[in-house]
């Protein structure tokens, strides 16, 4: 009983927005000063030429304002199982390896102090421009808002509750990915389009109880957005250096990015902790350091304990990595 009654107080502590009741979600609108979004989420080159804010025909065909309800965007790999198989007493997860992260000539860098909790005000700089607001909606009309960030050209990783309503135990229905976000009239990219989406077989076969340690999933769009958001690098770390970095934690709350820095802890070797401030909407945000100017995420921003003294990260560690590699992420 006193286990269940931990593993209800984790759950309700996750740090994604609680799922709301089904709402239409809000209307795509025109980018401000940026480019024109198509219904398939691919930025309109003639717009982008022109200068023009305008949504296509298109796109504006499936705004629910124009009275048409939008479209299923988001497609389960239910074929594809991922399952850690390890033995942690035997095997060590945590080889290094690593992709290198990518920000187009285009965008500016931010570089990151280690204040607590700093709102960002230029979203559209990298590494933040690689960080996704998730408007989510689930096939049982619940909704709910989440962070993500891209590791490849056409690789999104994220927390396995943020492609799941955990309360209904509903697969996605349609998901807006914004990058750079301001406002829904302000933004550096959205994405609308198809993809799919995989997260750990084992999120769900705890017996009903949360699990931090399979809260893990990506998204493979079907176009290449990196290009214009940025990728992180991804690093898998081993314990002694993953504790001796300076970790970022960044992600949106309620369309607004913050961030906090600290050191983290070793749980375990698939969990981190660390006291790197956080709030409801940072799941599936990226936990990440500097080595000069490159930026890499080790790590997927998941929950809070019940007593909000220390934040936790599922670590991307060696056999996530191949996971990833193999289904073509960083690709």
């Amino acid at each position: 009983m006193l286990r269940k009654m931990l593993s209800f107080l984790l759950c309700a502590a996750l740090s994604c927005t609680v799922f709301t009741a089904c709402s239409q979600s809000q209307a795509d609108t025109a980018v401000s000063g940026v480019s024109s979004v198509t219904d398939s989420g691919v930025v309109s080159d003639a717009a982008a030429a022109s200068g023009s804010s305008d949504i296509s025909d298109a796109a504006a065909a499936s705004d629910p304002s124009g009275g048409s309800e939008i479209a299923s965007n988001a497609h389960f790999r239910g074929d594809r199982t991922l399952q850690e198989m390890y033995d942690p007493d035997k095997d060590d997860p945590s080889v290094p390896v690593e992709t290198d992260p990518f920000y187009p000539d285009s965008l500016d860098r931010a570089v990151i102090g280690e204040d607590d909790r700093v709102t960002v005000t230029d979203t559209g700089v990298f590494p933040f421009s690689a960080i996704a607001f998730m408007k989510v909606r689930a096939k049982c009309g619940c909704s709910k808002e989440c962070s993500g960030f891209m590791a490849g050209p056409s690789g999104l990783i994220t927390a396995a509750h943020c492609l799941q309503c955990l309360e209904h135990h509903a697969l996605l229905d349609h998901v807006d990915f914004y990058f750079g976000y301001q406002s829904d009239n302000n933004y550096l990219y959205r994405y609308s389009g198809d993809f799919e989406y995989i997260f750990g077989t084992d999120f769900l076969d705890t017996g009903g109880a949360y699990s931090k340690e399979w809260d893990y999933g990506y998204v493979l769009f079907d176009e290449s957005i990196g290009y214009n958001t940025g990728w992180f690098g991804t690093a898998s770390l081993e314990d002694i250096d993953i504790t001796s970095e300076v970790l970022t934690v960044a992600g949106y709350r309620d369309g607004i990015l913050k961030f906090d820095s600290g050191f983290a802890t070793v749980e375990n070797p698939r969990i981190i902790s660390y006291t790197a401030d956080m709030c409801p909407g940072n799941s599936g945000c990226p936990v990440f350091f500097y080595r000069g100017r490159d930026v890499y995420a080790t790590a997927i921003n998941v929950a809070e304990n019940e007593a909000r003294q220390k934040n936790y990260g599922r670590r991307i560690n060696g056999w996530l990595y191949d996971q990833m590699e193999e289904d073509g992420v960083f690709d």
